[in-house]
């Protein structure tokens, strides 16, 4: 028996008639309206359809950046003559912790705030107590980021405004020299303050300052100085670690200070104080 060889003769085989076929040109031609049908559909509904589809309650999304404080905050505050912020024991985190939304942490949300604070049209200045660098690396490592992250925590210090900062134990743990070397030796804001160190002239040129006078600061009058010392306690850690950082007596070193920012004529002058109220 002879076996049918084409789609002809499946059909003549059946006794029904063989279906008429439909020009190449004719089919390609209706696939392709189809699909022009449907890209204009898709087009639509990108456009107009998606906002008449839209629910008239949708509201944009909240901006969690946006600088605006909590009303819980300050209730009932007028504008005061200044805001000071005080941050201290950083410890190289510049990144946020991570933790749990809102608990973000970090400098973003530090700056977050100085900048929701200037918002509402409050004069603010900063300061820092110290002890800014990491001074261990993690799972170990060697502390190659820790000088890094120590020029980056004060290069952004700088851009929120601070006038000071303090030393302490992390600080000279670099050693001290490396420390200011980094970023205070080409930089003057935030300056580092310390009152009680023995010749910065001779071992920090031009690195520390015995005291910092604020620049006038937008829409307060106060004139802000601030100076730093560095307790017994402290000091005695620090010499553990750096040998070559030496020390003068803080009461006489504190009362030069005083009486330089009278002649200045500061109206609020601030303590950066490194050390234990019990201890010294």
């Amino acid at each position: 028996m002879t076996q049918p060889t084409n789609q002809d003769d499946f059909a003549g085989a059946s006794g029904r008639p063989a279906p008429e076929k439909k020009p190449a040109c004719t089919r390609g031609l209706a696939f392709q309206l189809a699909a022009l049908g449907l890209i204009v559909v898709s087009g639509l509904a990108g456009t107009g359809l998606a906002r008449w589809l839209q629910s008239p309650q949708a509201v944009a999304p909240k901006d969690d950046n946006a600088l605006v404080l909590s009303p819980r905050l300050f209730p009932g505050w007028n504008k005061p003559d200044l805001v000071l912020v005080v941050s201290a024991e950083q410890h190289g985190y510049l990144l946020p912790c991570g933790c749990s939304h809102p608990q973000k942490g970090g400098l973003e949300r530090r700056s977050n705030l100085i900048a929701a604070l200037q918002a509402r049209g409050w004069p603010v200045n900063a300061v820092d107590l110290g002890n800014a660098p990491q001074i261990i690396a993690p799972a170990g490592l060697p502390n190659v980021q820790g000088l890094i992250k120590y020029r980056y925590a004060m290069k952004s210090m700088a851009r929120m405004g601070y006038t000071a900062v303090g030393i302490g134990e992390y600080e000279a743990s670099m050693p001290l020299t490396k420390t200011l070397d980094e970023y205070a030796l080409n930089a003057e804001k935030p300056r580092v303050v310390c009152a009680n160190l023995k010749e910065p002239e001779v071992k920090y040129p031009g690195e520390t300052k015995t005291w910092q006078l604020a620049d006038p600061i937008k829409g307060s009058d106060v004139t802000l100085g601030v100076t730093g010392l560095v307790g017994l306690s402290v000091r005695d850690r620090i010499a553990k670690k750096d040998k070559t950082v030496d020390w003068i007596d803080s009461t006489p070193a504190l009362n030069t200070v005083l009486k330089e920012m009278d002649a200045a004529k500061v109206d609020l002058r601030v303590l950066l104080y490194m050390g234990s109220i019990s201890q010294g």
